[in-house]
Order: C-alpha cells, then sequence, then structure tokens
C-alpha cells in the first residue's frame, strides 16, 4: 500500500519538475538550436523510500492525506481545502526560508549553485506576491529546492499539496553508456522490444552522435536544476529516461543491425514515472525482502539489494547461510535506493573483528557494484563494506547524496522543512555530497555481452574475484571456507 502510495506522489513530482525546467531548456535551445538537442525535461523521481519531489520526506499520515486528495478527483491547479493565508504570510514564510537557506546551507560552494540560488530568490520573491493558496506556497519551496539540487531537502507536515502539471511522456526505453564511447539500449517497452533489444547500439540519435547527445542533455538537465545532488546523477536521468517530452513526440534513432545501420522511429507515448535499475540478472535468484540471492555458475555468492531496510541483517544472513562452497561473494548496490542501516549489519563481513557467535561470516573477497543509481545510505553501505571487509568497488560513480539531517519550522504552521546539516564523509575526507564514491575500477556494458545476456558488471566482478581466488590458493596449504558460522560457545581466534 505504502509503495502505491508513494509511487502516486512521486508521478505527481514528476509532472512539476518537467513543467519547471521547460523555459529554462528553451531559452538554452534557440541560443543553439542546430547544435544542442532537443528539449527533454527532467525527471522528478527519487529512488530513497518515502521521498516526494526534490525529496519531500513525507509521514505516513501525510502520505494518506495526500492519497486521498488524488482519490477524490482533485483538478490540477485547485486550491487547497486547507486556510488560505495573506499574502503577507506567504511572503513572511518565504522570506524565513531563504534566510534560512542563506545562513545554513552548507553546499553552495560544493556544487557551485551559489549564484543559480541568487537568481532563484528574486524569482520566488515575486511569485510568492500572487501566492493564492498553500499548495502554490509548496510549489514555491519546491522550486527552491530544485534549484539548490538536493533531494534530500524535504517538508512534513503539509497543510496541502503539490501543484500538479501537466504530465510527461518519453519512448518507453532506457539506455546504459558503453565501452568506447558508445551506447546501448538497456530496456525497451512494448512494440520497441523486438527491434531495440539489450544491447543493440545505437549511434544517433535525431541525427546527432548518441553518447554526445545524451551527455549533452545530461548538462543542461544539471544547469537547469532538478532532484540530483551531482552531475553523475543528472546523467543517470538522462539515459534511463531519454527524450521526454510532449506525448507524440517522435525521435529517430539509429541503431546497428548485425553491423548494418539501421533507423527506428520512436514515439513518446509512455508517461515518464521512473526506470529500470537492473538488466541482465543472473537466473534462479530467491527474492527476501528487498534483496534477491544466488550461487552463480562460476562458483561465486552473488547479493543485489534493492533498497536497506529495516530487515536487511536477516536477508543477508539468509543469503550468506545459502552460499555453501562458494569462492567469494559479489554484493550488487548498483540503483539502490538508500534506506538506513546500523554497524551490527558489518558484523557479517568485518574481518578486523572477526566472526561473532550465531551469525555468518564471509571471510572470502568481496566485490560491490554500484553506480549512479546507488543513493544515500546505498553510498555509506558501499563505503562501509570497503572499510570493513577490504571490498573492491567496481562500476561508476554514486549519485554524491548523503548527507545528516535537521529539521526547522515554517512560519505559520505551515511545516517543517528537513534540511542538510553536512556531508556524510566517503575516502580521503571528501564528502560524499556532490562527489559520490568513486570506484576503484571504472566499469561499463560490453555490448557483444549484453546482446547475449550477460551482465558486464557481474562478468568484470567475477573476473576480479577469480583472480583473487587464485591467489588465495595459492598462498593457503589448507582448505579455503568462505561462510563461517560459529557457535554460542565457540571461541574464535582472529589473526
Amino acid at each position: 500500500m505504502v509503495d502505491t502510495l508513494v509511487g502516486s506522489l512521486n508521478a505527481l513530482a514528476t509532472r512539476w519538475s518537467v513543467w519547471m525546467v521547460r523555459t529554462s531548456r528553451w531559452v538554452a535551445l534557440c541560443r543553439q538550436p542546430l547544435k544542442l538537442p532537443r528539449i527533454t525535461a527532467t525527471l522528478l523521481l527519487t529512488l530513497a523510500w518515502g521521498q516526494l519531489g526534490f525529496g519531500f520526506n513525507v509521514c505516513a499520515e501525510q502520505e494518506q492525506r495526500a492519497a486521498a486528495v488524488s482519490q477524490s478527483g482533485a483538478l490540477k491547479g485547485s486550491h487547497s481545502t486547507t486556510d488560505v493565508l495573506e499574502i503577507a504570510h506567504y511572503e513572511e514564510a518565504l522570506e524565513a526560508f531563504i534566510n534560512e537557506v542563506d545562513s545554513t546551507y552548507p553546499f553552495f560552494d560544493l556544487k557551485g549553485v551559489r549564484g543559480d540560488w541568487e537568481d532563484c530568490k528574486n524569482s520566488l520573491l515575486e511569485k510568492v506576491k500572487q501566492c493564492g493558496s498553500n499548495d502554490e506556497f509548496y510549489g514555491l519551496l519546491y522550486e527552491a529546492g530544485r534549484r539548490l539540487r538536493d533531494p534530500h531537502i524535504g517538508l512534513r507536515d503539509l497543510k496541502g499539496k503539490i501543484p500538479q502539471p501537466d504530465p510527461i511522456f518519453y519512448p518507453g526505453l532506457s539506455f546504459l553508456p558503453a565501452v568506447e564511447q558508445q551506447v546501448v539500449v538497456m530496456w525497451a517497452n512494448g512494440e520497441y522490444a523486438d527491434i531495440l533489444q539489450p544491447g543493440t547500439v545505437v549511434t544517433q540519435i535525431d541525427r546527432r552522435n548518441a553518447r554526445e547527445f545524451l551527455e549533452q542533455d545530461a548538462e543542461m538537465q544539471w544547469n537547469a536544476g532538478g532532484p540530483f545532488s551531482s552531475r553523475q546523477r543528472a546523467r543517470l536521468y538522462a539515459y534511463r529516461i531519454p527524450l521526454q517530452g510532449g506525448r507524440n513526440d517522435t525521435h529517430r534513432l539509429t541503431v546497428l543491425k548485425e553491423r548494418k545501420s539501421q533507423t527506428v522511429d520512436v514515439e513518446n507515448k509512455w508517461e515518464a514515472k521512473g526506470w529500470p535499475h537492473t538488466y541482465a540478472m543472473p537466473g534462479e535468484l530467491v527474492r527476501r525482502g528487498d534483496c534477491l540471492y544466488g550461487k552463480l555458475e562460476n562458483g561465486f555468492g552473488y547479493i543485489y539489494l534493492r533498497r536497506i531496510r529495516p530487515d536487511v541483517a536477516e536477508c543477508l544472513d539468509a543469503a550468506l547461510r545459502s552460499f555453501e562452497g562458494v569462492k567469494a561473494v559479489i554484493i550488487d548496490l548498483r540503483g539502490n535506493g538508500g534506506g538506513g542501516y546500523n554497524a551490527e549489519v558489518f558484523k557479517r563481513f568485518d574481518k578486523k573483528q572477526g566472526p561473532s557467535p550465531g551469525i555468518p561470516f564471509c571471510e572470502g573477497d568481496i566485490a560491490v557494484l554500484i553506480d549512479a543509481g546507488t543513493f544515500s545510505a546505498g553510498e555509506t553501505f558501499a563505503r562501509d563494506l570497503v572499510y570493513a571487509a577490504g571490498a573492491h568497488l567496481m562500476g561508476s560513480r554514486t549519485a554524491g547524496s548523503s548527507t545528516a539531517k535537521r529539521t526547522w519550522k515554517l512560519p505559520r504552521g505551515l511545516g517543517t522543512v528537513i534540511f542538510p546539516r553536512r556531508s556524510r564523509w566517503g575516502f580521503d575526507n571528501q564528502p560524499i555530497e556532490y562527489n559520490g564514491i568513486a570506484p576503484h575500477e571504472i566499469v561499463e556494458v560490453v555490448p557483444s555481452e549484453l546482446q547475449k545476456g550477460v551482465n558486464s558488471g557481474i562478468k568484470r566482478a567475477g573476473e576480479y574475484l577469480e583472480r583473487k581466488w587464485q591467489e588465495r590458493r595459492v598462498k593457503s596449504t589448507e582448505p579455503l571456507v568462505i561462510i563461517r558460522e560459529v557457535g554460542a560457545g565457540e571461541q574464535v581466534e582472529v589473526q
């Protein structure tokens, strides 16, 4: 039920964000009409559970209230049923919000958004003079979060709802960056699924080099502002939800089929509400909560964590106990939408502490797959696997969105704002915010592998672990035991 409610809220947020960016992007396109790609729109959809818009963290009661409004058939732009304040009161609340941002927001310089925020403030102070409802006021705060590029800024205890802009559409397909500056199809929906199969190389989009098209669109999305804390996260949106615009807009793709170029015209028929997180997954995986796990044919254990829920320890225990006889473990955090965990989770991996009674323990090597879909707690989880288990990170840089937070009350009882206090820290004293966590080894898709249903990230991780396994075998004179579990009374000696 909660996932359904959050999904409807995120769809509302998507429409609002797209409507907000169109004007600024149109201006940029008019300046260089022959060099820039078509208008694409920023999809405002966060991966962390319970987030709305640029990060509106909505409590359960607020979710139910918003869902009730949606189900009652409220029209786009309708005023909320809550009491309407005087314009002077909205001005007071906005000025207080702006002052709070000016004096406490920690990432102006890190993200390079100070100048954009100054422009945004002036715009908001003009718009608030026409504010006619709580809903419209929340729309202004929504715009502020977009311009700060911060999906963790949030609102709760709302006395209204976010206005609903028009829906945005895309062709129902997703791309991935591939080796040698290529672009491949990750997934295609409906009528395009047969001709645009996973791994199909896309050489051109609307008669422009496909890689250049998508990279430039990613930069345009970042410059316009949106629900991302970093350029790599904006880039993920550009690839995973490409060619956004109005219903029935068309685009021409040039693809390689049996080494010959072929054109495919695609049409924006599907409303943009989200993106796929996985591709070419191993077969026969066991699901437990937000975790998938199983033994791979190459002898390694595989764990995919979609989110980090309170039951993550139980999920990991089930996976590790099923890994009898494996040589090493791959933990896949690509597309992980965050959540929360405590240090107890790492009793399963901490090589300095060794096994704890009653908890399965992984003594072998660990490869961790990450990408710009790895968000918030997913990023710190990857970092902590490095600290605890010496894990090897592979893939691409994470989302760059991991902060400690505080709350602040809006005047006139309009709600509570969740602000970031500071970034959580990555390696070499670098903040995770904006920077993300960089992999030890960059991995991109190999088109020929994906065309055969092979996940390049999992394949590269297996190759790395195989090398480490062979090194272990050379050094060890006894049989290697990778997964251990000690009893309550057993003494464990840590080397």
